[in-house]
């Protein structure tokens, strides 16, 4: 299959979310700044796919693997924001961070599209189409969703000063996302006594963090950043 063909679709369910979380920005932020939280946050999968394999061959162990997986995506998505934009004069406003945040998830969602679309066992373009579109509803949705929960957390540690709040918010992404990964695995593995937690993991995970998402951004639309420190 063409090349090209799967980078349109795995880069389309990133691009489509992009465009829903975008649109509830009523302060647009500059295309060049959220076109640099995207590259950015693209390019941190390299980093995080060897960061993993070294951490996961010191500590092996299944709960230890999803956990650790888990953490270290949801630190390099920061990590991306955080040289791409977060230090930016483009951040005005609270709600920015979580946008942001969010971009930057994204485009590391996108190339972990590719990843899973250039499996040779996917070969044909009606399998293509229904793997975009079931990552555009689970994984690609979950890194937006777990990345803009923590960017909540980050704009309230730099409102309120406390470093506690950057790390309550690492820990609860950290913890969606495992919860999450660990209903794929549950389902991935077909054993009838894990089935029902998976599907359970898998309808409630992102449901719940979509409302705390949702509860967060319209929070931070109504508070601003201290004058005279953004």
């Amino acid at each position: 299959m063409h090349f090209s063909l799967l980078i349109i679709f795995a880069f389309l369910p990133s691009f489509v979310w992009l465009w829903f979380f975008l649109k509830r920005d009523q302060n647009p932020e500059p295309r060049l700044m959220i076109a640099k939280a995207f590259l950015f946050g693209a390019l941190m999968v390299a980093p995080a796919i060897i960061t993993q394999f070294i951490l996961e061959s010191i500590w092996p162990g299944f709960i230890i693997s999803l956990i650790l997986a888990s953490f270290i995506e949801e630190l390099v998505k920061y990590g991306a924001a955080h040289w791409s934009t977060l230090k930016s004069f483009a951040l005005d406003e609270p709600v920015d961070v979580m946008i942001y945040m969010i971009t930057a998830g994204l485009g590391f969602a996108a190339v972990e599209n590719l990843i899973v679309l250039i499996d040779p066992s996917i070969i044909n373009i009606s399998i293509v189409i229904s793997a975009s579109a079931m990552r555009f509803l689970t994984a690609t949705f979950i890194h937006a969703l777990t990345s803009g929960l923590w960017g909540y957390f980050i704009a309230l540690q730099k409102i309120h000063k406390k470093k506690s709040l950057l790390w309550l918010g690492l820990f609860l992404a950290t913890g969606i996302h495992a919860l999450y990964n660990l209903g794929i695995v549950g389902l991935s593995e077909q054993m009838d006594n894990r089935a029902y937690l998976a599907y359970t993991l898998l309808l409630i995970i992102p449901l719940g963090a979509a409302i705390l998402d949702t509860i967060a951004f319209a929070h931070l639309k109504k508070i601003n950043f201290p004058k005279n420190d953004y």
